[in-house]
């Protein structure tokens, strides 16, 4: 599934970049986008600073949950990319691609210990956004991020190695 939805999400921006035209056609601008989004594993808010007609800075803060957990264990992540919407020819489709940093943690507890492991990385994200008003837009976006697995080693967790994240995640923001 997660194969299936990072080719879609890929294939997407690229179909309508060969539709670009010479002279695209615009929304009204806005300088403020504030947020919701959501995935299988996490929920958080988002807000996006729009600094030119393709280019923006998003920020991201969610907190993940999942059902194999122990009771006190928790973790969440702060995001920023630097976004680049891709013209097209429709003026209610928004193509984007972003690049930027994670920060990520995960706070465990185990037989009266615990601790917070912390982790900085590199990240990235495709989608394309449907505008339905001046004010109104929602999206299908695929975060990929350089993550990491730990595990309990004796008394305490710790990291044990690197894997590739791919997150779809539906958005929900309004323009300002």
């Amino acid at each position: 599934m997660k194969k299936c939805l990072l080719l879609i999400a890929c294939c997407l921006p690229f179909t309508l970049l060969a539709q670009a035209p010479t002279n695209p056609i615009t929304n009204r601008d806005y300088k403020v986008a504030l947020g919701v989004l959501g995935t299988y594993q996490a929920v958080g808010l988002q807000t996006e600073l729009r600094f030119s007609d393709q280019f923006a800075f998003k920020a991201v803060g969610a907190l993940s949950f999942d059902k194999g957990r122990r009771a006190g264990e928790n973790s969440g992540a702060g995001i920023g990319l630097l976004t680049y919407y891709i013209p097209t020819n429709h003026p209610f489709i928004e193509p984007l691609v972003g690049l930027g940093g994670i920060y990520s943690w995960y706070h465990w507890e185990l037989y009266g210990t615990s601790g917070t492991i912390h982790d900085v990385n590199v990240g990235g994200g495709l989608g394309t956004n449907l505008r339905f008003s001046n004010h109104f837009r929602t999206g299908f976006n695929v975060f990929l991020g350089n993550g990491f697995r730990a595990e309990y080693q004796g008394d305490k967790m710790s990291t044990v190695s690197r894997r590739l994240l791919i997150l779809p995640t539906l958005t929900l923001d309004f323009l300002l």
